[in-house]
């Protein structure tokens, strides 16, 4: 699963500040951010989740 976040400014232009991975490695699950200022991904292991069937846009 990949994605993007972004900022939208006061002109309501868009800035892509992280892009973002849900990978599986070994068995186990990590969200990979990459920032713009960064050029390695940091991982962040997946340590809980909680289901729900909510579906839609935040």
């Amino acid at each position: 699963m990949k994605g993007l976040a972004y900022r939208i400014g006061p002109e309501g232009t868009k800035t892509v500040t992280e892009s973002l991975r849900l990978i599986s490695m070994k068995g186990e699950i990590f969200y990979l951010a990459k920032m713009g200022y960064n050029p390695l991904s940091v991982a962040f292991k997946l340590t809980t989740a909680i289901l729900s069937s909510h579906r839609g846009r935040c």
